[in-house]
């Protein structure tokens, strides 16, 4: 990485100065291929791209916006994450739950989503106006997703739609954890006495 970022300045393509900020950066986009990799290689053993990328397509959007929980380290987050999608394609290729059930936790997690979001994240904490900003923004995927979902049911995609309804109920846990952990600790907190 470092190479890179010695080529970019040697090049005059970024300066000295926003060095760091390059490699962290570059640092960042590593850790994100190895996840999509890492997805696509369990997607193909369970011979289900196409509905990962229909869950990566409506979860990723939306998460980067609405925020929620967050692991402390990098490698929990992926196990986590490695777990989830394991879980979510499982669950998909057994499919012995009806639609309704679906349509019911999408609509839940909707309604959770619209209230909770967006949750500030400790390692990206809100300036300025950034928590209306992702407000607007995480109601704005949330409502497209939303007229997805009916244009899905409507066309009977129903595996299109559970994939969406996992997505938002993913998020809305994320969202619920978040919340209750951040209560948790502020009412164990010791109050400070004057």
């Amino acid at each position: 990485m470092e190479r890179i970022i010695d080529h970019l300045i040697e090049h005059e393509i970024i300066d000295r100065e926003e060095s760091d900020l390059y490699l962290y950066g570059f640092k960042q986009l590593k850790i994100i291929v190895y996840h999509l990799v890492t997805y696509m290689a369990i997607a193909y053993c369970y011979h289900e791209i196409r509905l990962l990328l229909v869950f990566l397509a409506f979860f990723i959007p939306l998460r980067s916006y609405a925020g929620g929980y967050h692991a402390r380290s990098q490698l929990t987050c992926f196990l986590v994450s490695v777990t989830t999608i394991i879980c979510v394609l499982s669950i998909l290729k057994m499919n012995g739950i009806g639609i309704r059930y679906y349509q019911i936790v999408a609509i839940a997690s909707y309604a959770i989503i619209a209230i909770l979001a967006p949750r500030e994240n400790e390692n990206k904490p809100y300036e300025g106006d950034d928590k209306q900003v992702y407000r607007k923004r995480s109601l704005l995927i949330l409502n497209m997703d939303a007229l997805i979902a009916i244009g899905m049911i409507g066309l009977e995609f129903e595996k299109l739609f559970t994939c969406m309804s996992f997505a938002l109920f993913l998020i809305a846990s994320l969202l619920i954890i978040d919340w209750a952990a951040k209560n948790l600790q502020r009412l164990t907190r010791p109050q400070k006495t004057d």
